[in-house]
């Protein structure tokens, strides 16, 4: 079983190698990701996304190999893939990219670069969310106000706005 679907350079023990380094790998930048967003929040099912996604690319590339039929069936079966969800924060795309990336490492027995990005990258991360790096002095909310429309509501509200704001604008 083992032979038919393994080529002759790849074992099951590298497998097993990169497999794991794939997941350990994932593991460290959902523990980043976790480190980065707590204040914001973040989805449970995004951070065990972001673990298993570099092993699902590893797998790929392992069973794709240096067969060129393989990788054209591939991407022709990822083209009926669409993505659902809205587009969410881009920093959690720039996740999600970075763990398909680790993916692509690994699964090109790249384990060496990939840990060496992985560590790298996720220091950059917890690097800019401690200094806070681009983040506005002033957070601004936005009030939604529901009146009736036959309320004039010419300078009604300017008086409380002004009491409990630091500056407002219509």
């Amino acid at each position: 079983l083992l032979a038919a679907t393994v080529s002759d350079t790849l074992s099951l023990s590298k497998t097993i190698y990169i497999l794991a380094a794939a997941l350990l790998l994932g593991l460290l930048i959902s523990r980043a990701y976790i480190y980065t967003h707590q204040e914001e929040g973040y989805t449970p099912s995004f951070t065990v996304t972001l673990i298993m996604l570099p092993a699902i690319i590893s797998i790929i590339l392992l069973m794709i190999g240096d067969n060129i039929a393989r990788a054209f069936s591939l991407a022709g079966a990822f083209s009926l893939i669409r993505f659902r969800s809205a587009p969410g924060d881009p920093k959690d795309i720039a996740y999600v990219f970075f763990t398909l990336a680790v993916g692509l490492a690994c699964g090109l027995s790249h384990v060496g670069y990939a840990v060496l990005f992985a560590v790298l990258l996720c220091g950059v991360m917890i690097l800019l969310h401690k200094i806070k790096y681009a983040a506005p002095k002033n957070i601004n909310m936005l009030l939604k106000v529901t009146i009736p429309e036959n309320l004039n509501y010419q300078n009604l509200f300017d008086d409380i706005l002004s009491n409990y704001t630091d500056s407002w604008h219509l």
